[in-house]
């Protein structure tokens, strides 16, 4: 049975509920002092932007889909045995939250990213060093 590691969606999530707030925000403002403000204004275009870059970053993000044997990242199979090295570093996603981002290559090429924290991707850690595939996590 196929399984997948979807990435997580915590920062879309994140700036989805600041967009929601900065908005009604401007609406209170609005219905206050029946004017526009310009800083509350480009406040607002300047968190729709993060959250525009944010989901179209998540949509773009690989998906990795694996079995017990094997595993494909955009179209391409690999077996767990083609992976010649996995690196783990520490991503900071927000100020107070940070994961552990790990690169699986094959030969000298990366062919799939993911964070510890996706949805999935135990399971896939677990079957890497089943197969012998060395990922020292510490965290």
């Amino acid at each position: 049975m196929k399984k997948v590691i979807k990435p997580s969606p915590l920062l879309v999530i994140l700036f989805g509920i600041a967009t929601a707030i900065c908005l009604i925000l401007t609406v209170i403002e609005f219905i206050k002092k029946s004017e526009f403000v310009f800083s509350e204004l480009l406040m607002d275009l300047v968190v729709i932007g993060f959250l525009v870059y944010f989901i179209m970053k998540y949509r773009k993000q690989d998906r990795i889909h694996f079995d017990e044997n094997t595993f494909t990242v955009c179209g391409k199979n690999y077996l767990f045995t083609d992976i010649t090295k996995v690196t783990v570093d520490s991503e900071r996603v927000t100020r107070s939250f940070s994961t552990l981002r790990l690169e699986v290559y094959a030969g000298e090429n990366m062919i799939c990213t993911f964070t510890k924290d996706d949805e999935g991707a135990k399971e896939f850690i677990s079957l890497m060093e089943k197969h012998g595939v060395s990922v020292s996590i510490d965290a």
